[in-house]
């Protein structure tokens, strides 16, 4: 009987490894051309359902799934609606920020102009509906 080699008995034990994890392994996905896939949001939400407590503090920013390079939007504006008593759009970030002061439901839809993604303008605007539930009774009283 012919003894093998350490050598190569570790080549086979190699060639069977890499063969046993070729078996039923995912072909890896092409990388995505650069854009803009599935367009721009408030953060946490493609929907557009956002949800914040009365009296608690809320930033939702905006993103975008901007392949290639980053994304920008030269402003936002709400085309229709309104935000809730308390909450604003931050004009330096663009971000929805304060604190609501009332329960409720309010509807409104925003406006990205001028989106740009990996260094060209993809969409001169777009729109995203909004629906913003908060939840409480009334914001804490200050303690003077």
């Amino acid at each position: 009987m012919k003894r093998l080699g350490t050598g190569t008995i570790l080549s086979a034990l190699l060639v069977s490894f890499t063969l046993a994890g070729c078996v039923g392994a995912a072909p890896t996905a092409a990388p995505r051309a650069p854009g803009l896939y599935g367009g721009v949001h408030y953060s946490y939400s493609r929907s557009g359902n956002l949800q914040a407590n009365v009296g608690l503090p809320v930033d939702w920013s905006t993103k975008a799934d901007c392949v290639g390079g980053p994304w920008y939007r030269d402003r936002v504006e709400i085309v229709s609606g309104a935000l809730p008593p308390g909450l604003r759009i931050d004009p330096a970030n663009y971000h929805i920020v304060g604190v609501p002061t009332r329960a409720g439901t309010w509807h409104l839809r925003v406006r990205f102009i001028n989106v740009k993604c990996a260094g060209k303008i993809w969409r001169n605007s777009l729109t995203q509906d909004l629906h913003i539930t908060t939840k409480g009774s009334s914001a804490p009283r200050r303690i003077p």
